[in-house]
């Protein structure tokens, strides 16, 4: 089986903002085939794009007061996928960077969907992942 990348988000943001933090999104895995990219979380949610110089959005906030917990972000930077790139990466099975793929429907269906979308962008999802039977 083919391997992903996953950056690290969350040490990229400490490294160029030291003031905030990245809200939810630590990693990210970043897929390029030959017609786009997608880019997804470990619940395998993300996005499809055309090329590395679009962006996408990713919610900070300021690093909390001990004992607070931001229920959602208080900005959004638009960060084009050629910089997460930068980030530090780690090379995996995508079942090991999204290992609740089975857990239940929900993610069960996220994990189809990026799948398909694996395909959509040009690559073989079956050489990252092979559904078995009623999976």
């Amino acid at each position: 089986m083919k391997t992903i990348k996953v950056y690290n988000i969350s040490k990229l943001i400490k490294k160029e903002l030291p003031d905030k933090i990245v809200h939810m999104l630590n990693k990210v895995a970043i897929v390029v085939g030959n017609k786009g990219i997608t880019i997804f979380d470990d619940e395998a949610v993300g996005w499809k794009k055309k090329d590395i110089e679009e962006e996408i959005e990713i919610g900070l906030t300021d690093i909390p007061e001990k004992g607070t917990i931001y229920v959602m972000p208080q900005y959004m930077v638009a960060v084009s996928i050629k910089e997460l790139m930068e980030a530090e990466h780690e090379e995996m099975l995508i079942t090991q960077f999204v290992d609740r793929y089975n857990y239940n429907s929900r993610l069960q269906n996220n994990f189809k969907t990026m799948l398909r979308t694996f395909d959509e962008i040009g690559l073989d999802s079956k050489e990252y992942f092979e559904l078995k039977g009623g999976e």
